[in-house]
């Protein structure tokens, strides 16, 4: 039998997560270009550079600008300067964090991710899974 098996690698937190105010997780990175750059982004050089196939946007920001909003980061650094051909794909309800509270404005966050550089949003697959689990559920009872 011959069997092609294929990997897709994912590299997560892009980028600056583990570098926000006093730790905390989803916080604000405050931090120069320079200090992103030499700190937070060698990881990333080098998994693109071996072919990383996708990419999680972290839920942290980078000097008050939340990731999964950034354009200058996502499709600016990543996709055009990195030369980043892969998946973006967003954290777990990441859009939910681009407004303050959280999903203040649902369109407009759906709006700014996608144009900030995402392929896709985490929750829509979860979003389908969920109402097919209610669905499945309404059916049995009928």
């Amino acid at each position: 039998m011959n069997v092609k098996v294929f990997l897709m690698l994912l590299a997560t937190h892009y980028v600056g997560d583990g570098g926000t105010t006093k730790g905390i997780n989803e916080n604000n990175t405050v931090i120069s270009w320079h200090g992103l750059l030499s700190i937070h982004m060698p990881g990333y050089y080098h998994e693109v550079i071996r072919g990383v196939s996708t990419i999680m946007i972290t839920y942290s920001g980078w000097n008050g600008k939340k990731m999964h909003a950034n354009r200058n980061l996502i499709t600016g650094f990543l996709k055009n300067a990195m030369k980043f051909r892969g998946f973006i794909i967003s954290d777990w309800k990441g859009i939910d964090r681009i407004t303050t509270p959280p999903k203040a404005n649902y369109s407009y966050s759906i709006q700014e991710g996608f144009l900030a550089g995402i392929d896709m949003v985490a929750f829509l697959l979860v979003f389908i899974f969920q109402h097919m689990l209610i669905a499945r559920q309404i059916t049995r009872k009928y």
